[in-house]
Order: structure tokens, then C-alpha cells, then sequence
């Protein structure tokens, strides 16, 4: 979330848009702050000739993207299809590291053994260690094995780095901490774990809403909610893009 947004005092401030000019959705009160709601900014500044605008009570839509988050979104069957590729790039990156490392390691075991018979044959007086492109020889092996031990030990690194691999069972188990973060024990909604799994509300009318996030950032929160290292490698991104099809379109109810 881009910073400015972060000490908006509402659930979905800075995070909820007109879905029909695309202007932020801010907070308007009634009958003495009795009664609140996200409205369309754009008409609010710029009248009917700005937006038709869109207004709807804050508790709904509140109440209806956290319902859809926890009922929908947090569910194993659907973060598999949804991370699926992101899940894929992972597994082939370990993969394509652990081969690294073993090239690696084969690389400082091959010049330590060739270092190991020069150093045998000083011993044995079959070389002299005056000769300078014998002492070259012995500092270019020494340097390619430390070289090779060190880069080896720095893939190995990363790869812990990543955290634990990402089964079917993990997802479920990741899927239900994250959904006991979204609330607090008082019932409340806790806004930084709603906006750590959903990034973009857009409101299409009072009748219809579109929630968008970045499947980068929901695998870092689901891994994260459960404890774990982080399992990403990307730079994270303000650009929301979990949202695959129409279906993660949530309708909230009249009452």
C-alpha cells in the first residue's frame, strides 16, 4: 500500500474506489455521525457532472469484503488456483538452485583435490616451490575452491531464505491463520491484515463490488500469518492482480 494511505482511519480507506470514475470512495457521515458510508470523492467534489457517484453504508461493505476474504478467498482449492504459477516459479527456482549448488560444490571438491596432489608432490620433492608458475597454480585453486564453497554456501542461504515448501496442507493450515488475523477478539477488523490480502475494492454499485490484490503479496501474508519465513522472491508491487475472473465478485445482500 502506497504510504500516504496507511493513517486513513477507516477499514477500507485508501484502498476503496468508484468503480464507475475510478475516484477514491471516502467517509461521509449522517444524522450526526450516527450513520457513515463510502461515497464517491469525485462527486462530492465536482458534482453530477464529475460522477453519477456511488454511495453505500460503510458496515456493509465493510462486513462484505472481509465476508468474502474469509469465505471465498481463504480457502485451499482456491489460493492453489490462484498461486499456482507463483507456486510453479518457486518450485523451479529451488530446483534450478539446488542444481547450482551441486555444481558448485563438485567445483571446490575438484580443486581441492587437485590442490591436495600438488601439495603431496611437494612433500614428496617431485615439485619446487621456488618455481612462480607452480605458486600461481596453488593460489588460482585455492581461489576457485574458497570461490566456489562460498557461492555454494550463499545459494544454500537463499534457499532457507524461502521457508518451508508449499503443500496443499500448508496452504489450508496458512489459509486458516490468515482468516483468524482478519478479526480481533472483540469481533473487530483488523485493517492491516484485510489490506495485506486484498490490495484494491472497487464499488460497481450499491448492488456489486470487484476486490483485486497481488498474488505475490497474498503468498507473503499466508506464509507470514502462519509464522514462517517469507516464501517470495519478487519485489513487491501496488499493482493488484489475484483477481483472475469475474467470480471474485462479491454481491452484498440488501439487509
Amino acid at each position: 500500500m502506497s504510504p500516504r494511505f496507511v493513517a486513513a482511519g477507516t477499514l477500507l480507506g485508501g484502498i476503496c474506489f468508484c468503480g464507475l470514475c475510478g475516484g477514491a470512495m471516502t467517509l461521509r457521515t449522517g444524522k450526526n455521525g450516527a450513520y457513515r458510508y463510502y461515497t464517491c470523492s469525485t462527486k462530492a467534489r465536482m458534482g453530477k457532472d464529475g460522477c453519477a457517484g456511488i454511495t453505500v453504508p460503510m458496515d456493509k461493505l465493510d462486513d462484505a469484503v472481509v465476508d468474502h476474504l474469509e469465505r471465498r478467498l481463504l480457502h485451499s482449492e482456491r489460493l492453489e488456483v490462484l498461486l499456482g504459477n507463483v507456486l510453479d516459479r518457486r518450485a523451479e527456482w529451488i530446483d534450478r538452485r539446488h542444481a547450482h549448488v551441486t555444481e558448485l560444490r563438485q567445483r571446490a571438491a575438484a580443486a581441492a583435490a587437485k590442490l591436495a596432489r600438488l601439495y603431496e608432490a611437494i612433500e614428496d620433492g617431485v615439485a619446487d616451490t621456488a618455481d612462480q608458475d607452480f605458486k600461481g597454480r596453488m593460489k588460482e585453486l585455492a581461489a576457485i575452491r574458497d570461490e566456489a564453497r562460498a557461492d555454494a554456501d550463499r545459494a544454500e542461504a537463499a534457499i532457507e531464505r524461502l521457508g518451508p515448501s508449499l503443500t496443499p496442507q500448508k496452504l489450508e493450515t496458512f489459509a486458516q491463520a490468515a482468516k483468524q488475523r482478519l478479526r480481533a477478539e472483540d469481533g473487530s477488523y483488523r485493517r492491516e491484515h484485510v489490506r495485506a490480502v486484498a490490495q484494491r475494492v472497487e464499488v460497481l454499485s450499491t448492488k456489486e463490488i470487484q476486490i483485486m490484490g497481488n498474488r505475490t503479496d497474498l503468498l507473503r501474508t499466508l506464509v507470514a500469518s502462519s509464522g514462517e519465513t517469507t516464501a517470495i522472491i519478487e519485489v513487491r508491487s501496488f499493482k493488484p492482480k489475484w483477481r483472475a475472473r469475474n467470480d471474485s465478485n462479491v454481491r452484498p445482500s440488501d439487509s
